[in-house]
């Protein structure tokens, strides 16, 4: 993340505002990228939870493939 945060301004920003503290990047193939993410933000912040997150946050995998005229992705919630 910090070094796709290093690469533009607009990058930067996404990355700033991406409700995840943590994902991790994976190119299976040329045509196939999947981004597996969790410590949703939200619970991270918050006393209450920050010791559970592991437990109850929100996290999953974004796939994205290549159709016909660009890229297609998928969300899997877990």
């Amino acid at each position: 993340m910090r070094d796709l945060a290093l690469s533009s301004e607009k990058n930067r920003q996404l990355v700033e505002d991406f409700k995840y503290t943590y994902a991790d990047f994976k190119i299976a193939e040329s045509n196939h990228l999947r981004i597996l993410f969790n410590g949703y933000k939200k619970d991270a912040d918050n006393p209450n939870t920050k010791d559970k997150i592991d437990l109850n946050s929100l996290r999953g995998e974004m796939r994205f493939f290549d159709i016909k005229n660009g890229f297609g992705w998928k969300l899997v919630m877990k």
